[in-house]
Formats: C-alpha cells, structure tokens, sequence
C-alpha cells in the first residue's frame, strides 16, 4: 500500500518469502546481488526493510548522497556479524508489518486524511511521471519473461528446452491443474544460483506460495516438503500440491532415500513433486 501511495519500486533481495505480488505495478522482480537493480546506483531514498544484506559493498552500493533506513526486527545492526554494515541514517529495530502501517498512516495524515490508496499519484507531476516509467518497466520484465518461456511447446517453432520454458511450464501447470488456480499451492526454492529466473518465472502472488531458505546450507527442501504438508494437514490447511524446486546439488544433500521414506511413512509423497534444475545459470539450459 505504500508503494501504490507514493509509487515506490519494490525489489526483493534474495527473498525467503513472497513480499510482492508480481503482478503489482511497480514490482521490479528479484535479485541475487550479483546482478542488482539499476535503480540502486541513481536512488535518492533506500527503505530496506529486513534484509540483512540488501547490496554488495564496491560498484553496486548506493551514491554517497542518498538517504538510508533500515527496519528489521531482528537485529539491524547484525552486532555478531562482522562483515555487515549498511551506512544508513536511521536504524530501527521493529516489526515491518507495524512499521510500514504507522508509515502509511503518517503519510496519510500529511497528505489529508481523505487520501486514499493510489491518490496519491494525482498530487505531483513528478509522481506521476515516475509511476508511468515503474509501470512501463514491469510490463517489459514480464514480457521479457514469457518472450523466454515460448518453444517447446509451440509447434510453429524450433523445439528448446530451456530453464525458462521448464519453469513456465510448471507455473502454467499449477495454475492449470489446481482448484486454486496456484493459491494452495507450496512451492519450496532452493534452486540455489537459479534462484532469481525461478522467483521470476514462478512469479507468486500469494503469500506463504514460495519459500526459499533463510541459510546457507544445502538440502533442506525435501525435508521440508514432507514437514510443510504434515504442518499443512494438522492446521487443516492441506495444500493442493508442494513442488520442489532443487539445484546446485541440494538435492543430494537432501539425502533423498531418507526423505523419500518419510513422504512414503507418513503419506506425504502424493503431495510432493520434485523438478531439477541445472546450476547453469549462465546457459539457462537443464540437464
């Protein structure tokens, strides 16, 4: 709501969860910091908002000049961790969700208390010019992304098998073969350096739809998808479908005989279906 207020551009970095609906205007996707958003070096205002590493230190930080605040409700100042410094004006310690609605709730106030949702483009040009380029911008993405999801399915065309016509098969498959159209579904990324294309070809619009893992180690994805449907159907919130989304070898790392026991043991493998990717980002081809 406060990016539809004020027409602000939301990127995620390396997300656990889904922040953003993709299809929101002024969603510019993904990053895995090593291919940040252009917008980062011509910012004037950076809201980060519990991100322990928002950007790489050296030729992807921030201008000097621009203005930083940081919200995390854990600990912003990542005191235990040495390499963490994000030069920010103001560093606060509190719960995004209560944060950003006090923000938005300020704002309001200040723009008269009869401003709704989206009025808020009418009071500047200079708004309003920049929600025209952000919506302008994410049209693009989105038909970048399904420019690369057609061929393998399109007779009219050369056959190719590529991560990105794979992925948009899978997004397509479960808004298809789902009640839901996707919205009970799980889909647990640990895709590891293919995170970004499959956040971006995914494209969730739910929260709680996508997860990837808040660590480094590998081969936490199965396991989960036996305990997220055990979870699932105890809460009575069964999900439609869990999908698996493994690379870079996380799927060994699994131990996948265990895993696969479990689902098998506790009747969870009806649940689950497992897709592998390739960690050839470069290529973008599977194997």
């Amino acid at each position: 709501m406060l990016s539809t207020l004020l027409v602000i551009p939301v990127i995620s970095t390396i997300p656990q969860a889904l922040n953003c609906p993709f299809s929101h205007p002024y969603s510019l996707g993904v990053t895995y910091l090593e291919t940040h958003t252009s917008h980062l070096k011509s910012a004037d205002v950076i809201f980060v908002i519990d991100s322990g590493l928002p950007w790489l230190p050296g030729n992807q930080a921030p201008p000097s000049s621009a203005r930083i605040f940081v919200i995390d409700d854990a600990d912003p100042l990542q005191a235990n961790v040495g390499y963490s410094d994000i030069p920010a004006e103001l560093v606060c310690r509190a719960d995004a969700e209560i944060a950003l609605t006090q923000l938005l709730e300020t704002i309001q106030d200040i723009m008269g208390q009869g401003t709704r949702i989206g009025e808020g483009a009418r009071e500047s040009k200079a708004i309003q010019d920049r929600g025209k380029t952000l919506r302008e911008e994410h049209q693009r993405q989105i038909e970048l992304w399904d420019a690369l999801e057609v061929g393998y399915l399109d007779s009219s065309r050369e056959s190719t098998l590529s991560l990105p016509v794979l992925l948009g098969t899978v997004r397509k498959g479960i808004q298809t073969l789902t009640p839901s159209k996707g919205n009970k579904v799980l889909v647990l990324n640990e895709s590891v350096t293919n995170l970004t294309p499959v956040w971006n070809h995914i494209r969730p619009e739910t929260p709680g739809h996508i997860l990837s893992s808040g660590g480094s180690s590998l081969g936490w994805s199965l396991g989960a998808a036996v305990g997220a449907s055990l979870g699932a159907q105890v809460s009575g919130k069964d999900f439609e479908l869990i999908v698996v989304i493994v690379g870079d070898g996380s799927f060994m790392f699994s131990v996948p005989s265990t895993a696969f026991w479990m689902a098998r043991r506790y009747q969870t493998v009806r649940h689950i279906i497992t897709h592998f990717l390739t960690a050839e980002s470069s290529s973008n081809s599977p194997s």
